[in-house]
């Protein structure tokens, strides 16, 4: 008998570090460039994969814009964002 393998769970998409932090940056400060989100959140090396776990998941979008390639959260980003926030709130 081989051993089960189990499947990920999709919030664990969120478990990688700076992930959250890069999904309440955008839902607190709106579309921003990536260097933005470097600047203010983290500068790691590994961020592009965390920014393709974030499109992967359905929770950002890129748009070009006339001020650049911008980041946005989907809708389903900004509900995750707003459950975050409320988890926030009741651990305070």
């Amino acid at each position: 008998m081989s051993p089960r393998i189990e499947n990920k769970r999709p919030i664990e998409s969120l478990d990688s570090k700076h992930i959250m932090s890069i999904i309440l940056f955008l839902y607190e400060n709106g579309p921003s460039r990536r260097t933005d989100i470097y600047n203010k959140v983290c500068r790691n090396g590994s961020m592009p994969q965390k920014f393709d776990t974030l499109f992967g998941c359905g929770l950002l979008t890129e748009n070009a814009t006339v001020d650049g390639i911008m980041l946005n959260l989907t809708d389903k980003g900004y509900d995750v964002a707003r459950n975050l926030t409320n988890i926030e709130d009741i651990i305070r």
